[in-house]
């Protein structure tokens, strides 16, 4: 298991540390790198708990519009599959 302790910088999250056991190598992270918040799961929980009017500013609404309806669509999927 791996954790990453995450923060929102923009439109990206930083990873400001990285803890893990054995295969914490084998994550594609690093301390201090940066990424798309829509792309990473820490980032797609720290906009989860934002505002949606935030999210807007950061990404414009038709980004923000288009992760919704993607996460929406897979959230539809799991449902079908009876998770």
């Amino acid at each position: 298991m791996v954790v990453h302790l995450t923060v929102l910088d923009g439109p990206d999250v930083v990873d400001l540390d990285k803890v893990g056991g054995r295969f914490a190598a084998a994550i594609p992270s690093r301390v201090g790198g940066h990424a798309p918040a829509h792309c990473t799961a820490g980032g797609k929980a720290i906009l989860a708990w934002i505002a949606p009017e935030r999210v807007d500013a950061l990404f414009g609404s038709v980004l923000s519009r288009r992760i919704f309806l993607q996460s929406e669509e897979k959230v539809e999927a799991y449902y079908r599959r009876g998770f």
